[in-house]
């Protein structure tokens, strides 16, 4: 078999790229570095287009905001980052405070509205300008960090990854119309031998809250998903 070779190489940045995306005009790729940088590069020309200054502190996620003029970064220290994309080399970005640990992943709702999955366990609801926490989703049990969330295709459904070993699955239609209405986890999937057809045959139902000490506006959430009688 022959072996495949990469068709460009850039090492711009100094440390580990921890989160990549890419912009809405698909010409841009976003990259956030553990040597506090976020690099631009120009995906047509496969060339570095774009770097910040060292945040001195390790940049973990990364999210594509306000049609490509904002770009949002989450850190270590649970800072969110809002970048003003390429205005100087220099230049330092808008500092939101409040996630009390790290922020492991960004998704976008809209271009105003994000969601954090931080490694305290919670995922949060997050609006721009105004800087704002709007709500919690909810989160893993124990506090396990949420290392990874991502939207599916139709932005219908959240899915969220911890180190409970599961999979859980939450409705974000709410969304669409109305942003005080509850968020639902519509399902939950352990990772040790459980598939997503297991989750059809019904599983416990439990029930799950806000953290009393969280800020901002509750939202509950629930895990439930029924027995089916009839063969799937």
């Amino acid at each position: 078999v022959r072996q495949r070779v990469s068709i460009a190489e850039l090492s711009a940045q100094e440390d580990y790229v921890a989160a990549m995306t890419v912009g809405d005009s698909q010409s841009l790729l976003f990259s956030a570095s553990g040597d506090g940088t976020l690099a631009t590069y120009n995906l047509k020309q496969r060339k570095l287009f774009w770097k910040s200054a060292c945040m001195e502190d390790e940049l973990l996620s990364v999210e594509v905001m306000k049609n490509e003029r904002k770009i949002v970064t989450g850190s270590q220290s649970g800072v969110i980052n809002i970048w003003e994309c390429e205005k100087s080399d220099d230049c330092l970005p808008e500092r939101f405070v409040g996630h009390p640990e790290s922020i492991q992943s960004l998704v976008k709702v809209d271009e105003h509205t994000l969601l954090t999955g931080s490694s305290d366990g919670l995922i949060r609801i997050i609006s721009l300008h105004p800087n704002k926490l709007v709500g919690v989703i909810g989160e893993h049990e124990e506090g396990f960090p949420v290392e990874k969330i991502t939207r599916s295709h139709d932005d219908a459904l959240l899915a969220s990854i911890s180190h409970d070993s599961t999979v859980k699955f939450w409705d974000l239609s709410c969304f669409i119309d109305d942003y005080d209405a509850d968020v639902k986890s519509i399902g939950e999937m352990s990772v040790n031998g459980v598939s997503l057809a297991d989750l059809k045959d019904g599983v416990v139902s439990t029930s799950l809250s806000t953290p009393s000490n969280s800020t901002g506006p509750s939202v509950s959430a629930s895990t439930v998903v029924e027995k089916k009688d009839s063969t799937l």
